[in-house]
């Protein structure tokens, strides 16, 4: 794939580098998978419990609810509504720290029917810390607007992965 040129280094496709970097999706993805295997190897040999959370953003970020139009839309894009979250997500971290909560794991963004994301975050954390971690998510994630329809069961959502149930790197590739 590569040649020589006349001493003057190596010469490759602009496809050939592209189809063989991290940029490449597929390539992307396979490092993912591996890394996540990599932490939850590492949660296990410490005792650590891994959590799958969910973080949606408000209503009114959302052009659809259901199949219809969403009346409390307030033409927010879905670059919006990423900073929301990432924003949203720098608030728990500090709070992490204040807390003195160390989880680690992973943050995957995925879009809704109507390209607003919504978070997955697959964090490891020592047992004796899932309450709070979960707890002070749920906070933040109901934060603002919390009290609007459909929110305590939209917005959020933990589940605690069992290994009798599959791994969290399997949880995760679905």
């Amino acid at each position: 794939q590569y040649e020589p040129n006349s001493g003057q280094g190596v010469v490759c496709s602009v496809a050939h580098i592209l189809q063989n970097r991290i940029g490449n999706p597929r390539l992307r993805r396979i490092e993912l998978m591996v890394r996540m295997r990599g932490f939850e190897d590492y949660a296990k040999s410490q005792g650590h419990v891994a959590m799958f959370y969910t973080i949606t953003c408000p209503s009114k970020y959302h052009r659809y609810s259901g199949q219809s139009l969403n009346p409390n839309y307030q033409n927010y894009s879905p670059k919006e509504a990423q900073d929301y979250l990432v924003k949203l997500w720098s608030r728990i971290r500090a709070q992490f720290s204040l807390a003195k909560l160390k989880p680690y794991g992973f943050r995957i963004a995925e879009p809704h029917h109507d390209g607003t994301p919504h978070w997955h975050i697959l964090l490891f954390m020592p047992k004796d810390q899932v309450s709070s971690v979960t707890s002070l998510l749920q906070t933040y994630a109901l934060r603002e607007d919390g009290d609007e329809k459909g929110a305590a069961k939209h917005r959020f959502e933990a589940v605690e992965i069992k290994d009798e149930k599959g791994s969290a790197t399997g949880y995760v590739a679905k």
